[in-house]
């Protein structure tokens, strides 16, 4: 079992980081998932890492894979830079960017990590993509629509959470407040045991060993 969890968030980061799994042969430790899941290096996973490897997770990468395509003007499945900075004309490398400093969609997963302040653009960006009649609202259907057939029922989920009055429609305001991992924040915080809003070693080291003790005693 040890394997097989470590064989799935193998897989995800080298799916990611092509060359980093493999050049560290997963070591077959928890210490190295937990070290490659912290993007910023500073000791602990905070949601926003732990919600974009974390396989239970998806529709959390599909909100972010969607925002990745509306930047995406000429349908190249890659983010240039002037498609990344907009207006703004920075000079400034895209984090996790490719040889020819472009962002694909997998290391886009990231920037909330790597790039809030961009994140926050994007967001709007997004919503402003979306709301075609430009009335401050997103249809609810439109929207469910941006996740795949086999994501349906996340879909319906996202639209449900974010449409806070009820009232069928996402205002502007809705969607750029809501918490986009909230849907799954309880995974997150069933393993920060001291519930100090991050995931330190100890807490994930522990999850894991548990999680294994737990399937091969069925």
């Amino acid at each position: 079992m040890k394997k097989y969890i470590l064989f799935t968030f193998g897989v995800l980061l080298n799916y990611i980081y092509p060359t980093s799994a493999s050049e560290q042969n997963l070591q077959s430790d928890y210490q190295y998932i937990f070290q490659s899941m912290d993007i910023d290096k500073n000791g602990r996973i905070s949601p926003t890492e732990y919600f974009v490897v974390e396989s239970a997770t998806v529709g959390y990468r599909r909100h972010l894979t969607n925002i990745w395509k509306s930047l995406d003007t000429n349908d190249d499945n890659v983010v240039t830079p002037d498609e990344y900075f907009g207006e703004i004309h920075s000079a400034k490398k895209i984090p996790f960017s490719d040889k020819d400093g472009n962002i694909t969609e997998h290391a886009y997963w990231f920037i909330e990590v790597i790039d809030y302040s961009q994140y926050q653009r994007h967001l709007v960006h997004f919503f402003d993509f979306m709301d075609k009649n430009q009335d401050g609202f997103l249809n609810m259907e439109a929207y469910k629509d941006t996740f795949s057939l086999d994501l349906t029922a996340i879909g319906n989920k996202y639209a449900k959470a974010i449409d806070i009055n009820n009232d069928n429609k996402i205002s502007k305001d809705e969607f750029l407040n809501f918490d986009f991992k909230m849907i799954n924040r309880k995974i997150f915080d069933s393993i920060d045991a001291n519930n100090d809003g991050f995931i330190s070693e100890n807490e994930f080291v522990n999850h894991i060993e548990k999680a294994e003790q737990n399937l091969t005693s069925w």
